[in-house]
């Protein structure tokens, strides 16, 4: 996705990194959302709840731009 990402969308998914890293997810620089079968129920709807209120905060921010 890098390669044919443009700045603002490069800009956009390292936001969403930080944004999530506030609501308790770890990701690397760019998020790939990588899950297995060690992650449980709950660690995936504690993912889902970390991108939901991510996102909103970034839109409430202005990070959003597409």
């Amino acid at each position: 996705m890098m390669a044919t990402a443009s700045p603002g969308q490069l800009r956009t998914l390292l936001a969403l990194t930080l944004y999530l890293r506030l609501h308790g997810v770890y990701c690397k620089t760019i998020p790939t959302m990588n899950l297995s079968a060690a992650h449980s129920e709950e660690d995936i709807s504690q993912l889902v709840e970390a991108i939901e209120s991510s996102l909103l905060r970034m839109q409430q921010d202005g990070m959003l731009s597409y």
